[in-house]
């Protein structure tokens, strides 16, 4: 049986890779994925996402280096169970 991925968070990813190569850039993080890294998103935008009714409101990066400098890494952890 061959599986495959699917699904919303799928979709948005791929869409959010194509902006990046769109705009030359190394990252296109979503607002959401930022609040989860505990950094506040600074210059964002909303764009539209084929296959989804709303909009997605990402911040663009020139270099991955720009979102590593301020982000903590601890909001990645596993949670505790």
């Amino acid at each position: 049986r061959q599986l495959t991925a699917v699904g919303d968070t799928v979709n948005v990813a791929s869409r959010l890779e194509a902006l990046a190569k769109t705009h030359a850039a190394e990252l296109v993080a979503s607002t959401a994925v930022l609040e989860r890294a505990g950094r506040r998103p600074r210059t964002t935008a909303a764009v539209g996402v084929r296959g989804r009714s709303g909009e997605v409101t990402v911040e663009i990066f020139a270099r991955a280096a720009d979102l590593a400098a301020a982000t903590d890494p601890a909001a990645f952890a596993p949670a505790a169970s």
